[in-house]
């Protein structure tokens, strides 16, 4: 009896953890659509090295605003990629590259 009780409360705690889920994945989608019908862009995810990473919109040619990786820590930030150079900053560092 008492394991048929917790078995039920994990079951009642599964199924109201994937109705959590599948309401939050719907407003996430329904936010990427409104993004890119309302600006016409769409999230990008750039990775330039190892620490130097991008997760967010191309606002001009090469320059992007959003989540960055820089020096390895994540964080608001900018990321500039112009012909052999590619430099970051957000509010953790800044971070150089020079590709050969």
């Amino acid at each position: 009896m008492k394991t048929s009780k917790t078995l039920k409360k994990q079951v009642c705690k599964l199924v109201l953890m994937s109705f959590v889920s599948a309401i939050l994945n719907s407003q996430a989608a329904q936010a990427s659509e409104e993004l890119t019908l309302k600006y016409g862009k769409t999230i990008k995810v750039m990775k330039f090295s190892k620490n130097l990473k991008i997760r967010g919109f191309e606002i001009a040619q090469g320059v992007y605003i959003g989540q960055a990786k820089v020096a390895g820590k994540y964080g608001f930030g900018v990321v500039v990629d112009k012909k052999d150079f590619s430099w970051g900053i957000n509010h953790r560092g800044i971070s150089i590259l020079k590709r050969f």
